[in-house]
């Protein structure tokens, strides 16, 4: 699938690989935004400390996260959705299963009006080819 960037999102990708010397997959703008660099760029992203990435939410006067893209659509479900205490695994060939922990977990999961399901069902489809169900 070709992905088509605009004129801003061609520029934020320019400046934070600049920045951070990582490859950028792709990139998600919402309340903030969200870069998905290729495999073993994380440490580079990130930087010692979190210093590039404090760095790169001044400079673009937003929230900044980054996501390590995986081939299996597993691990990188897993890796957007980190902060979230959750078991995941693949029901069959093109759906996704979330298990929260707590109910706290899938509230972080879901977001407020299914707002992150949303989020992730799209960056899903787009990386995978694949639907996310929360149980």
């Amino acid at each position: 699938m070709v992905i088509t960037f605009d004129q801003e999102t061609i520029g934020l990708i320019s400046a934070f690989e600049k920045y951070t010397n990582a490859s950028v997959k792709d990139c998600y703008k919402n309340a903030g935004l969200v870069f998905i660099v290729k495999k073993g760029d994380m440490g580079k992203a990130i930087g010692r400390n979190a210093k590039i990435v404090q760095k790169l939410s001044r400079l673009f006067k937003k929230p900044v996260s980054i996501i390590e893209y995986s081939e299996d659509s597993v691990s990188f479900l897993k890796n957007l959705t980190k902060n979230a205490n959750s078991k995941i695994y693949k029901s069959d060939e093109n759906t996704v299963v979330i298990d929260p922990v707590t109910s706290k977990d899938k509230g972080i999961i879901l977001g407020r009006d299914k707002k992150n399901l949303k989020h992730l069902q799209e960056i899903m489809s787009q990386h995978h080819k694949v639907m996310v169900k929360v149980v």
